[in-house]
């Protein structure tokens, strides 16, 4: 459409097909069928397209610390150090501890905020900002 221009991207890592750039209008001309819904609604819907946004982040960034969670794991059974797997040592331990501990809490957060949208109840934006806590 003319006037409409995207800017820069933002690189976020591992999540690369999820896409987030910056957008500019000017004078755009918007015809009734491209319209996503009614004349007023753009807040509400915007909104809501950011809450759909982060649960798919919140799967995504779950789906990643399991994978990172798995290599720890596989790595610290297979390495030694004084012929002990590093798996035997309290501080590696603590470690992939607190990896699973990342990868439970950001699951449980998004799976909450998935099934309150489905129950059409309000996902606040508090209830993401404290992933944010949980990093």
């Amino acid at each position: 459409m003319p006037g409409f221009k995207h800017g820069k991207r933002e690189e976020f890592i591992g999540m690369n097909g999820t896409p987030v750039a910056e957008i500019f209008l000017e004078n755009v001309v918007v015809t009734e069928d491209h319209l996503l819904g009614k004349i007023g609604q753009g807040v509400e819907i915007g909104d809501n397209a950011h809450y759909d946004a982060r649960i798919s982040m919140g799967a995504i960034a779950a789906g990643i610390t399991e994978h990172a969670l798995s290599i720890a794991v596989d790595y610290a059974k297979q390495r030694e150090a004084i012929n002990t797997p590093i798996i035997q040592l309290h501080s590696i331990q603590t470690k992939i501890t607190e990896i699973a501990i990342a990868k439970e809490n950001t699951q449980l957060l998004y799976q909450e905020a998935a099934r309150l949208k489905v129950a059409g109840k309000s996902v606040c934006v508090k209830f993401f900002s404290s992933v944010l806590l949980l990093r």
